[in-house]
């Protein structure tokens, strides 16, 4: 039984569907600028510049601007894989479940990887609220700072997410449910769910849970909407091959991948300590 058989295409496609599914911030990304990228590791990005809104008067000529505009580029410069190699090829290719399970393990793993690498966006927030120590005591207090943040800062109110670590959700599940020890999904959070991670929706944001939100000696967890990062991911592909110097087959997947805050005016991070 040749190689070519080893990896039928569906495990390429699963690979594929199991890395979105497993993405927590990488779902909440721009993504619209993948297919611009043809070759190279730098795409440009333009963005539309403010326009004036001025005063008319009736019978009177109007005045056009010439808009300014942005412009910034994304480096595709993350390049990640991962390589395993398998004895008895037959005995493997049998096992469908099997390989079914490394499909998964190995996009958890990219999708775990990508994700602490857009976790680093917070150091671009063009958003801030006051350093603070969170607990189940002030956690409501903490939130709704993020967003008298971004209300000041005119961030649309639709399509915000607040993306924090585990302990942060729970302070936050038991200051809206007033119970201290609660750890399930309250009543007051309501929302079906709609990405790995998801938690409910509070205070206007939709909540989801990673524990790639970026920890030195402090947390910094992140409110912001879609547009803020744009994130391009080139899929190289999985393939297997014979080992010269073994009686097995070797199977790798290649990644490329960039991020860029765009919108910096539209993420919100606090220094973080856990109380």
């Amino acid at each position: 039984m040749g190689v070519e058989n080893f990896i039928p295409k569906k495990w390429d496609t699963g690979i594929q569907f199991s890395l979105r599914k497993a993405l927590v911030l990488g779902a909440l990304t721009n993504r619209q600028y993948e297919g611009q990228l043809s070759n190279g590791s730098k795409l440009q990005i333009n963005q539309a510049g403010t326009i004036t809104v001025n005063s008319y008067t009736r019978d009177s000529s109007i005045t056009y601007e010439n808009p300014d505009s942005a412009s910034m580029e994304l480096l595709v410069d993350q390049q990640k894989y991962w390589a395993f190699q398998i004895d008895d090829l037959d005995k493997v290719q049998a096992n469908r479940q099997l390989m079914a399970d490394y499909a998964q393990e190995a996009a958890y793993q990219v999708s775990d990887t990508i994700d602490t690498f857009i976790a680093g966006a917070y150091s671009e927030a063009g958003l801030s609220v006051s350093a603070a120590t969170v607990s189940a005591g002030n956690a409501l207090v903490n939130l709704s700072n993020f967003q008298l943040s971004m209300d000041e800062g005119n961030v649309p109110s639709q399509g915000r997410y607040f993306v924090t670590r585990p302990w942060h959700i729970q302070d936050l599940v038991q200051a809206a449910t007033g119970v201290v020890g609660h750890t399930g999904v309250p009543k007051v959070f309501n929302g079906t769910p709609l990405a790995t991670g998801f938690v409910g929706t509070l205070n206007g944001f939709t909540l989801l849970q990673s524990n790639n939100i970026t920890y030195s000696s402090y947390y910094y967890p992140m409110a912001f909407t879609r547009d803020a990062i744009a994130f391009v991911m080139q899929y190289m592909g999985t393939e297997a091959k014979r080992l010269d110097s073994y009686f097995a087959t070797g199977m790798r997947g290649l990644y490329l991948y960039g991020k860029k805050v765009t919108r910096p005016d539209k993420l919100c991070t606090c220094t973080v300590t856990q109380g």
